[in-house]
């Protein structure tokens, strides 16, 4: 009975004396910082919860609000938060990135990326984000047209991009442009890597067969025409490259056992 008497005002049942309270509530006051972080987790109301987000200093106590609350509206409550603490606090960066590598929860990085509106530290945070299922979410959430352009530009898995172009098609024409594009291009990657692959395997089957083969006179100058084409090929990079030299210098033995 007591304790419902002596509730704090931030937690009465009436949501106009909550607000009334919370917006009482000091930002830079370290006591009011730990009330607003419970209230952050803890209100049902997002208007209200969104004002105490709005009051939040700690990058620590705005990713657990992000890992506690799968909303998009926190989370760009959350965004907006970041990036006038940016603003503010140059230390801030400094956090982020921290917080950023120690997480795991693909959501909340997402959500810290996403709160920079800064291009430059944008580019940098993703630059440390391995994890392509983040960089999606990114390209699919993030409230800033650039910010979903950028991460769409890093994401080198073919059928994460499959799915953004699907997501994306009739609802963001750059986003699903981007996601055909990279599409395209790693397609011909792979079907470029395919073709090299396959010269480079037949070289070495054209060099053993010459290793193998009996001398004649024109051995010497059809040797150096295939290591004249495997070099071309960039072959010494492949994992082939030992296979050829290895039946070069056996023609190469065969050369010399008949010179002179």
């Amino acid at each position: 009975m007591l304790g419902k008497l002596f509730k704090p005002r931030w937690q009465h049942q009436n949501p106009d004396i909550r607000r009334q309270a919370i917006e009482k509530l000091d930002e830079c006051n370290e006591k009011h910082q730990r009330i607003l972080a419970g209230i952050a987790l803890d209100e049902k109301q997002h208007d209200l919860q969104g004002i105490a987000i709005g009051k939040l200093s700690s990058i620590e106590d705005l990713g657990r609000v992000l890992a506690a609350t799968p909303s998009i509206t926190v989370s760009q409550t959350v965004a907006k938060r970041i990036n006038t603490l940016l603003e503010k606090k140059p230390e801030t960066e400094d956090a982020l990135v921290r917080l950023i590598s120690q997480s795991e929860d693909n959501r909340v990085v997402a959500g810290l990326i996403a709160g920079s509106h800064r291009p430059e530290l944008q580019q940098k945070l993703m630059e440390s984000c391995q994890n392509e299922d983040c960089l999606l979410l990114i390209a699919n959430t993030a409230p800033l047209a650039k910010t979903r352009q950028l991460a769409a530009e890093k994401i080198q898995n073919t059928a994460l991009l499959e799915a953004l172009a699907k997501t994306s098609k009739g609802h963001d024409k750059t986003l699903y442009r981007i996601a055909r594009d990279r599409l395209k291009s790693l397609r011909d990657n792979i079907r470029k890597d395919e073709k090299i692959q396959q010269t480079l395997v037949s070289l070495c089957e054209k060099t053993e067969g010459l290793s193998r083969s009996a001398f004649t006179p024109l051995l010497p100058n059809q040797l150096q025409h295939l290591k004249q084409q495997w070099q071309e090929a960039q072959g010494s990079l492949s994992e082939l490259d030992s296979r050829f030299q290895q039946a070069a210098e056996q023609c190469q033995t065969l050369i010399e056992s008949h010179a002179g």
